[in-house]
């Protein structure tokens, strides 16, 4: 269980997040939608400790708020990042290697990190930077599931990919949750997020202003209302 409360983020002196608070249970995914600018990324990002922030974030018991981030990823918080990160100039396992937590890296190491993308076993010694987006995403979830994390933060993890790389995107987000691994995630496919996500919480000016299940989420008037979007959502 990924629990959040009372979280508040600034960038500087600006206050761009205001005492969110949600729950995700393990093998759920719950979805943060709402515009541009309204604190969905700085959410993800205050919740890896990687901007100043307040708040209780505890993860199967353990408490994360004040940890430093690399003892958050250690604790069992994994993170997608909007825009992949990796690093270009060394190849796909390097990559990976970087990622690892343990004592021992082997093949059988290599292979859960890449179980969820068996096309990555042929692109091993492939530069990251001259993988496709598509590709290049694939190693960056696979990266976060690398270390079996019991909960993982994906920030617009179809973005720039095509319609075949992001239905494969949303079919690895149903294995993740057929895990037990808890999601949060951010994503700009409205489509994906309402049939992935069992819950949603819409955020506006940095808050969570509505909290619902997925399937109330599809609803026009609050399609419209949080999102200015309407129109009938694919099922």
């Amino acid at each position: 269980m990924l629990t959040v409360d009372r979280l508040s983020a600034w960038y500087g002196k600006s206050q761009v997040v205001n005492d969110v608070a949600f729950e995700v249970a393990c093998g759920k995914t719950l979805g943060l939608l709402g515009r541009n600018g309204v604190g969905k990324t700085t959410t993800i990002r205050a919740l890896m400790g990687l901007v100043s922030r307040t708040g209780q974030v505890t993860l199967n018991g353990s408490q994360l708020g004040s940890l430093p981030v690399y003892k958050i990823a250690r604790s069992g918080l994994a993170y997608v990042p909007q825009g992949r990160h990796l690093f270009p100039h060394l190849t796909v396992e390097e990559n990976l290697r970087l990622a690892w937590h343990g004592a021992k890296f082997d093949d059988g190491v290599l292979e859960r990190g890449i179980g969820h993308f068996p096309p990555l076993s042929e692109l091993l010694n492939r530069l990251a930077g001259n993988l496709s987006g598509g590709e290049q995403q694939m190693v960056a979830i696979g990266r976060a599931l690398f270390n079996q994390p019991a909960a993982i933060l994906m920030d617009e993890p179809t973005e720039g990919l095509s319609p075949l790389f992001q239905e494969k995107v949303g079919a690895v987000i149903e294995r993740i949750k057929a895990s037990n691994i808890a999601v949060v995630l951010v994503e700009q496919n409205l489509n994906l997020a309402l049939n992935t996500c069992d819950d949603v919480c819409f955020m506006e000016r940095g808050s969570i202003v509505h909290k619902c299940s997925a399937v109330e989420a599809k609803s026009p008037a609050l399609l419209e209302t949080f999102l200015g979007v309407g129109g009938a959502l694919r099922t």
